[in-house]
């Protein structure tokens, strides 16, 4: 038989000890019974001898124990070429080779920015750089030599097949070319004769005695009447 000494360890009937931080391995009750007091004996009185009852059934299962703690984070990925990068201030494409497709599944060709659809610009300017007359800063996808630029300083151009054909200016507008007019001209009436401008001639009208006169000014100063 087992005993339970003072410092909390069992006396076994063999003689060992089994303390605290030790199991002891039991098939059932009636075994940890057995161990702790001893086999069964007959009852006092009878013949007959203590019969070990049958194993009873097992109990329900026990609430789960709380969560383990949180393992340590893993590595880094990689991450993926190009993308955007946030700067605080600037958001920006990570690789200069990198587009902007808004409204497609891919780009048409090389541009950094293709847009399907309407695109407006509120409060602001739309600008871009000075141009040429061959490659216009405002083409078209199918004409790229078609178009608007800046010919100078105040003065904006227009081309066609990367010729400037058309120019406005603070003083006016020149016309490279034949200009072939399907309708009536209308021309103010001017207070005097324009100043000569070597290879350019003016066709314009003035005030006759309350009739309104058209003239034509050579380069050399010379004045036409042609009306």
């Amino acid at each position: 038989m087992a005993q339970l000494l003072q410092d909390g360890s069992i006396l076994m009937t063999d003689g060992g000890r089994v303390y605290g931080d030790q199991q002891v391995v039991v098939a059932d009750l009636c075994e940890l019974s057995e161990l702790l007091c001893g086999p069964s004996k007959p009852a006092a009185g009878g013949g007959g001898t203590l019969s070990q009852g049958g194993r009873g059934a097992r109990g329900p299962q026990g609430l789960a124990g709380p969560a383990g703690a949180i393992g340590p984070q893993g590595p880094e990925g990689a991450g993926i070429a190009g993308g955007w990068t946030d700067d605080g201030a600037i958001v920006r494409l990570t690789t200069a080779t990198d587009q902007v497709v808004i409204g497609a599944a891919v780009p048409f060709g090389d541009e950094k920015v293709l847009v399907v659809g309407d695109l407006r610009v509120s409060a602001g300017q739309f600008l871009g750089d000075e141009g040429t007359a061959a490659v216009p800063t405002y083409s078209f996808e199918d004409d790229e030599n078609t178009g608007i630029f800046s010919s100078g300083s105040n003065a904006i151009g227009f081309s066609a097949g990367g010729t400037e054909t058309f120019t406005v200016t603070t003083t006016g507008a020149t016309v490279s070319g034949a200009l072939v007019v399907t309708s009536e001209v209308g021309l103010n009436e001017r207070v005097g004769d324009p100043a000569p401008v070597a290879n350019r001639g003016f066709l314009y009208t003035k005030d006759m005695a309350g009739v309104t006169q058209l003239f034509f000014e050579r380069d050399n100063g010379t004045v036409v009447q042609l009306s």
